[in-house]
């Protein structure tokens, strides 16, 4: 597993999926039970603290033509609005296969430090299996 550096340049913002529990396990059950259901081009997140605390669980729709084509034309998109923003700048960020548990997340490579946050991105991009992207937030020192 290779950990490269993302540079996200515009917001993204996500709209929060009922869950009541507390457990991060708990949590991405439940997000992948939302996935199962949802088009193509969907996406699920799941926010942790640092400890391993669920912050936020939350879905987007997939992009329509107009946004996908500005992406295409590196092109500013317009301001995105939601219950969370996932918020431009630098992230760490890795890509792997879903993973059957929260337990088989590669912890140990990712070496989160008090106050940094962990965002579980999980794509449904096609008829292939879904990609997980965990993305970290290096706190502010």
């Amino acid at each position: 597993m290779r950990i490269m550096n993302l540079s996200l340049r515009q917001n993204l913002a996500y709209q929060k999926l009922p869950y009541e529990g507390s457990s991060a396990e708990a949590a991405y059950r439940t997000l992948i039970a939302f996935l199962d259901q949802a088009p193509i081009g969907s996406e699920r997140i799941l926010l942790l603290s640092s400890e391993m605390d669920v912050l936020f669980l939350g879905t987007t729709d997939p992009l329509d033509e107009g946004t996908l084509e500005k992406i295409a034309k590196a092109e500013k998109l317009d301001p995105v609005y939601g219950d969370h923003i996932l918020e431009s700048g630098r992230y760490h960020f890795v890509q792997l296969p879903l993973p059957s548990s929260i337990k088989e997340l590669p912890m140990e490579e990712l070496v989160l430090n008090e106050g940094d946050l962990l965002y579980l991105r999980i794509l449904k991009e096609g008829s292939l299996a879904p990609v997980a992207q965990l993305w970290v937030k290096r706190k502010a020192v």
